[in-house]
């Protein structure tokens, strides 16, 4: 070990980086500034980077093995967890009601993400949108303390255009069912379904500009789910893996982006003494 009597006039107290290539210290230092106020703890990042990579083997996956059971559908059953670990370690407790109840959510989204893969035949997509309806209500619980905030107060023309949004979804996606009691109960189960979308996407709107714009994203996600339910000659004129790749996309995208929303309304909430 160094001392004063070693520490001559060129004495350098600062280690000589490792041979191989090793960054210097400083360089990461401009992402890691906008990095942090999102992800401040080393866990939330670690967390985070694993859903990326997940994320991210996932969307190649859809277009490279398409269908079966592969890699795309073993990382689609493990994509929240990491999104879910990451909102909940970059904020510090005691958390506040619209964290834990985002991270419910996103928790109902992974089981809504790997429970269909598990239900044979066309059990699969009821069962999906059952569990994915659990998801929207426990976000709407989470949102609609913000509904003072949302375009259900300051922007009622919006609200139109969501709706109308919803009626799109709700009639295409009905389409393609044939006739009968089964028909009758998807139809009713979509109209419980869309709306509990649409109203997490109105309320998503008082919450911050992210989550206003996850909830959109999570419209079109959803809504290409639809087209593939009311057009399916569309979608099977897409390159294989095609529907899949875009579907899963914005659905990354736009619970990225809610749990963004949260994670900085909850920091705006705790900064003027608000529960968040």
């Amino acid at each position: 070990m160094y001392d004063d009597v070693h520490a001559g006039p060129g004495f350098d107290p600062e280690p000589v980086p490792d041979p191989g290539g090793a960054l210097p210290r400083g360089v990461l230092t401009p992402a890691l500034r906008r990095i942090e106020p999102w992800l401040p703890t080393r866990a939330a990042r670690g967390w985070f980077a694993l859903f990326l990579l997940l994320a991210l083997v996932h969307l190649v996956a859809q277009l490279v093995v398409p269908g079966g059971w592969d890699v795309a559908h073993v990382t689609q059953w493990v994509l929240m967890p990491p999104l879910a670990a990451a909102l909940w370690t970059a904020t510090a407790p005691p958390r506040p009601r619209l964290v834990q109840l985002a991270v419910v959510a996103l928790l109902c989204s992974w089981a809504g993400d790997t429970v269909p893969s598990f239900v044979p035949g066309d059990a699969a997509f009821p069962a999906m949108m059952g569990v994915f309806l659990c998801a929207q209500l426990v976000y709407v619980a989470a949102f609609w303390p913000y509904r003072d905030r949302s375009v259900l107060r300051r922007a009622r023309g919006v609200v139109a255009l969501y709706a109308v949004v919803y009626l799109a979804v709700v009639v295409g996606a009905s389409q393609g069912l044939p006739p009968g009691p089964a028909a009758v109960v998807m139809v009713v189960g979509l109209v419980v379904y869309g709306a509990a979308l649409v109203t997490m996407a109105v309320l998503a709107t008082g919450v911050d500009r992210l989550a206003a714009a996850g909830g959109a994203v999570f419209l079109v996600s959803d809504g290409l789910i639809g087209l593939a339910q009311g057009l399916p000659e569309t979608v099977d004129a897409l390159p294989p893996g095609g529907h899949a790749f875009l579907v899963m996309l914005t659905y990354v995208v736009a619970q990225t982006l809610l749990a963004a929303g949260v994670r900085r309304r909850s920091v705006a909430g705790q900064r003027v003494g608000g529960r968040g």
